[in-house]
């Protein structure tokens, strides 16, 4: 049965600008397997063709990749060995006088190469022949009118922004606490006061109250243990005037926003609200005394 593997519409071909001589396109339509006569595998598009390419004539130009592929062979249930192609895609130009058409025509209806039978070596002569591309402008579309949410989507959309802020707040926690491993210099306050100070913190979480922390710190001061806090510095200052300041709501946007754009869906930005701010200055707070006590247990060799 004879195939026929034309499956577009052949142009003319066109001429060059400068020689004026009509050039011939050919493209694989897929991947072709060409062997010479000695059974090595032909991964030069000219030399697959029959054609003979001149070295340094520009009138002959190729673009050509390469790739393995495999197979199998249903009737005796096992791959067959993989070779190297001329990949689809692959494109040679060449003038048209040099080259054989009747040859080429049977390529186009035939096939070229190996495996033929499984759909390989289907080429195409003059399907692109176009010598430039014309650029244009594309027509810029009408704005369209913002989309109006109805209720249940608009709070469905505020949601998401909040989680999204909340994915964020999260990761910037992370990266916070890491930081402050490298803040923790001798001399600390001890463990049993990073503890007291943890306590306050997590309570403050609990409650939405931040200012629990902070009259914490003023209880310290007047139990006489203030010195052990001033004495010791944290991010450049005293670990007690750090604590005393990241108990401050204005102290949130400076250390986990920094200039950060809030999340936004649907033309709903997130919101922050001091139960927010109180949440994650207090888990700061708390992870940085929780840092302390490790620090505390390493200097003394404890595990």
């Amino acid at each position: 049965m004879k195939a026929n593997w034309q499956e577009y519409s052949e142009e003319e071909p066109y001429v060059d600008d400068e020689t004026e001589e009509e050039i011939v396109t050919v493209t694989l339509l897929s991947d072709a397997i060409v062997r010479d006569e000695n059974g090595n595998m032909l991964l030069d598009t000219a030399k697959a063709l029959g054609i003979e390419r001149p070295v340094g004539d520009d009138m002959y130009r190729a673009y050509a990749k390469t790739r393995l592929i495999g197979g199998f062979n249903r009737k005796w249930g096992l791959p067959l060995p993989q070779c190297w192609t001329l990949a689809a895609g692959s494109v040679l130009r060449c003038p048209a006088d040099k080259v054989d058409r009747e040859k080429l025509n049977g390529y186009v209806e035939h096939g070229v190469g190996e495996r033929r039978n499984e759909g390989l070596g289907r080429i195409a002569v003059n399907w692109q022949t176009l010598p430039k591309l014309e650029r244009t402008e594309a027509k810029k579309s009408p704005k369209k009118p913002g989309i109006v949410l109805s209720a249940k989507s608009s709070e469905m959309a505020e949601n998401m922004a909040k989680r999204l802020l909340r994915n964020q707040l999260e990761s910037e926690l992370v990266a916070l606490l890491d930081a402050a491993k490298t803040q923790l210099q001798s001399p600390l306050p001890s463990s049993a006061q990073f503890s007291r100070v943890r306590v306050a913190a997590r309570y403050a979480h609990l409650t939405g109250q931040i200012e629990i922390i902070s009259k914490h710190m003023d209880l310290i001061k007047e139990h006489g243990a203030k010195e052990d806090w001033q004495h010791a510095e944290f991010e450049g200052e005293s670990f007690f005037d750090w604590v005393k300041e990241m108990c401050e709501l204005s102290s949130f946007e400076k250390k986990f926003l920094q200039k950060k754009s809030l999340p936004k869906i649907a033309g709903k930005t997130a919101q922050t609200d001091n139960e927010l701010r109180t949440t994650y200055l207090a888990r700061y707070i708390d992870g940085v005394m929780k840092l302390g006590v490790k620090q505390n247990q390493a200097n003394r060799g404890e595990r």
